[in-house]
């Protein structure tokens, strides 16, 4: 694991595209967007409630009235989604809209959500750029699973398994604490707890999951990242490296830094010394 860098936390998304680290901050005050430190204005954007960078750089949006939003680099406005009552967006282009009871994956298939508790709600929809496999997030820290297992990414050890259906996680008692957040590179996945405590899973060639090992071995169940144990606050993830920020405002990057990807000259970072 290594550091990048340190600095003071902010009220700020942030979100790892292939080659670069994109960082969002949204300014209630004057209700604007900060990307990379450049100014972006767009209308309608009053309670927000999450943001989402996809892998060509679109902006997607989603307000508190149900209503989602996709910005395409370059543009100064947005316009709003047909569907209506959208919790999330998520997936390559912005293509996987969560509804209340549906996940529309493209333009000809539409996926039923599982039925939950009366007071339990989906808040994320994720993906990787395969989009043969999908992780649902909800209020309450379940995590729902669909599709293939590559790489064991689900957090399953049998890589064959295929889920027809979206199921609740079988394998996560041993998770510490309350799952509030998922994020998956193109082969592996990494959720984190409410009490800071990171675990990923899947393809992690390049250490870039975080869980130390050999080369060329997958991790095959969600495993907790043994050093930054209690430490996280927000994590990210590209096609074969993360990003984990701590509660004391320090940065950590691991895998893949072929572009530059952590600012440090370009390398594998396969060191574990923070």
């Amino acid at each position: 694991m290594q550091k990048v860098k340190s600095q003071q936390s902010s009220h700020s998304f942030s979100s790892t595209t292939n080659n670069n680290i994109l960082t969002i901050e949204y300014n209630n005050n004057e209700k604007q967007f900060l990307i990379n430190n450049k100014n972006a204005r767009f209308k309608n954007i009053n309670n927000l409630t999450s943001v989402y960078c996809d892998m060509p750089n679109n902006l997607n949006y989603v307000t508190k009235d149900g209503t989602g939003y996709i910005v395409k680099p370059g543009n100064k406005s947005s316009e709003p989604l047909s569907h209506k009552n959208v919790l999330s967006i998520g997936g390559t282009h912005g293509a996987l809209i969560l509804t209340k009871d549906k996940l529309k994956v493209n333009e000809n298939t539409e996926i039923d959500l599982p039925i939950i508790d009366s007071d339990d709600q989906f808040i994320q929809v994720l993906s990787s750029s395969l989009q043969t496999f999908y992780f649902l997030l909800t209020l309450n820290g379940k995590i729902f699973i669909y599709g293939e297992n590559p790489d064991c990414v689900l957090g399953i050890s049998n890589s064959h398994i295929k889920f027809n259906n979206f199921t609740l996680h079988p394998n996560l008692e041993h998770v510490s604490s309350k799952i509030i957040d998922l994020k998956c590179g193109y082969l592996f996945s990494i959720l984190r707890c409410e009490n800071g405590d990171c675990y990923g899973s899947g393809y992690n060639c390049y250490v870039n999951i975080g869980v130390d090992g050999r080369r060329s071995v997958d991790v095959k169940e969600f495993t907790l990242i043994e050093q930054l144990k209690g430490r996280v606050k927000q994590h990210d993830c590209g096609s074969f490296h993360t990003v984990y920020l701590t509660f004391d405002g320090e940065v950590y990057g691991c895998g893949l830094n072929t572009s530059g990807q952590f600012v440090n000259p370009p390398q594998i970072l396969m060191s574990f010394t923070p």
